[in-house]
């Protein structure tokens, strides 16, 4: 019997692989590379001692604990900006987002919720004051209202937040930190380290700045974990045989034009698998084809009810689906778990459809049918991979947000009265995309970058091009322009062009040279043009001085004019 061939770890997604399969999925070079990298990496792990299981959890806490005291890197600020930004804080009021009474079913209005002012807290030793720059809508808040989920009347309204730090006494935060947090609707605060270990929270320094921080609520933010989490963690697709080329896996997702939903379709497409979307009304259907790359979609609104949609998925994928990501529930669960193959997997996030119910459907799941197609189905919650406890979420989707491989739709709106405007948009449909709320303007903490001096003459030279091409193109303009092909003089010259039109066509059939010749010629065109050819034809001048002198000779590009 034949050795069993070796297998090494890779180092993107910790499996063991031939020498063969690195090369199939990364290419013959690069895979040899990766192959040989593996290697000395066993080698190195290899030739350390091994420490006793006790000995090893012990020394992976205290490296653990090592790199968690170790104090972040300071952001750089402006003082005097930072001061602006401080005053402006302070100078006012803090206002509180709150819920007048609880509301059990029925769509969530403005009537519901109220503002409340408070003064901004003094920033006591271990604290740190945080401003919000912009607060969430999310579907899953919609429970958190209901008097089931332990709302009271009065009591102040809480989601995620992305904000940032103007004053610090905290040793782990500094003035220009950014974070994302789950936290009250309070437009600056005053917080300490015990109050975000309650809570989840991500650091989002030398991530965003003050022009993109919007996106802390979005791909780099709750939606873009849960999607992360759901997808490679839950759905685990399969890995492609090489990189770029198809896995052979159909995934499903509803509400694919969600926040959520957007970001686990491109995953989808990253990963090499068939992706089927489904979304309320034509214009959604079609921006999650042209900007997310879903191979599919399908408007749910057309369909009356689970059979139709489940017929509609079977013409996109007539073998079923692999992979399914909820996000509504309803008719959406029947025709995608009616549709599922052997080892079908789903991935449960989230209900839309009865968040507004005083209560949640009794759901007629057939237990007998998971048993031999050996169907997998699991919820889960974002918080463990957004806090960094699991996975490693940001990393990914920052690497990929700024490769250009992913996009994102917001409807952003600003100010704190928009909130309930904003909520109410995502159980309306009024939305696209990430539902975000921004709370004014945003003064800097930085000024703009001094322009070194290299740049400054490359932008002044281009400015002199730019400025002399538009002097040219204005002296263009002002020649006199050619008289009407009917016109008397036309006419009259008409023998003239003929014998032109000869001459060029004699010359071109001679060089190869393709000529555009307009309807007219200008009566200044006779005497360039024939010099030009002439001094091209009989070799007195370069290529570019016949263009130059001819404006209506091109040559094709596979001629050899040497």
């Amino acid at each position: 019997m034949a050795p069993r061939p070796e297998k090494r770890v890779c180092k993107d997604d910790g499996v063991k692989y031939t020498l063969k399969e690195f090369k199939e999925y990364y290419g013959e070079k690069k895979g040899q590379k990766i192959w040989e990298a593996a290697g000395k990496a066993a080698e190195k792990a290899a030739a350390k001692p091994k420490a006793e299981p006790k000995a090893k959890a012990k020394a992976k806490a205290k490296a653990k604990a090592k790199a968690q005291a170790k104090p972040p890197r300071k952001p750089k600020v402006d003082e005097e900006l930072l001061a602006k930004a401080l005053e402006k804080a302070k100078g006012s009021d803090a206002k509180t987002l709150h819920l007048i009474e609880p509301l059990d079913e029925g769509m969530p209005e403005s009537k519901h919720f109220k503002i409340e002012s408070t003064p901004v807290p003094e920033v006591k030793e271990g604290s740190f004051l945080l401003e919000l720059l912009a607060i969430s809508a999310d579907p899953y808040m919609r429970g958190s209202i209901k008097s089931g989920s332990g709302a009271t009347a009065g009591m102040p309204m809480k989601g995620f937040v992305v904000g940032r730090i103007l004053e610090s006494k905290c040793p782990k935060w500094f003035p220009g930190d950014l974070l994302g947090a789950s936290l009250p609707y309070t437009t600056v605060q005053v917080l300490t380290q015990e109050d975000l270990d309650k809570t989840v929270s991500w650091r989002l320094t030398g991530v965003l700045n003050d022009s993109n921080y919007t996106l802390g609520a979005g791909v780099l933010g709750m939606p873009g974990s849960t999607a992360w989490a759901g997808f490679f963690d839950i759905l685990k697709p399969k890995r492609a045989p090489k990189r770029g080329e198809p896995n052979g896996e159909t995934l499903f997702v509803s509400a694919a034009s969600g926040a959520v939903g957007q970001l686990v379709g491109q995953l989808g497409k990253l990963c090499g698998c068939k992706v089927i979307g489904s979304a309320g009304g034509p214009e959604k259907c079609a921006t999650i084809k042209e900007k997310f790359g879903y191979d599919h979609a399908i408007d749910y609104k057309t369909c009356k009810d689970a059979d139709e949609l489940k017929a509609k998925l079977k013409e996109c994928a007539p073998d079923g689906i692999d992979m399914y990501f909820e996000n509504v529930g309803g008719m959406h669960w029947d025709a995608a778990f009616g549709s599922l193959k052997p080892k079908g997997r789903i991935a449960v996030c989230g209900v839309i459809s009865q968040y507004n119910d005083s209560s949640f459907a009794a759901s007629s799941l057939p237990l007998w049918a998971l048993i031999y197609p050996q169907i997998k189905i699991e919820g889960f919650v974002c918080f463990e991979w957004l806090a960094g406890k699991k996975g490693h979420f940001l990393r990914d989707m920052v690497r990929y947000w700024k490769k250009g491989q992913l996009q994102t739709t917001e409807t952003i709106m600003d100010g704190l009265d928009k909130w309930p405007e904003a909520f109410q948009s995502l159980f309306t449909g009024a939305n696209n995309g990430k539902v975000v709320v921004t709370l004014g303007e945003v003064l800097p903490l930085r000024a703009p970058r001094e322009k070194k001096e290299e740049e400054k003459k490359e932008e002044e030279k281009k400015e002199e091009e730019k400025k002399k091409d538009d002097d040219d193109d204005k002296k263009d303009d002002d020649k006199p322009k050619t008289k009407d092909h009917d016109s008397k003089d036309d006419k009259k010259d008409s023998p003239k062009l003929e014998a032109q039109a000869v001459s060029l066509a004699a010359a071109r059939k001679t060089s190869k040279a393709h000529l555009v010749i307009p309807g007219i010629f200008a009566a200044g065109l006779v005497i360039p043009v024939t010099l030009g050819l002439s001094s091209f034809l009989f070799g007195r001048t370069r290529r570019e001085e016949v263009i130059a002198t001819t404006p209506f000779l091109r040559f094709d590009s596979s001629d050899d004019m040497a």
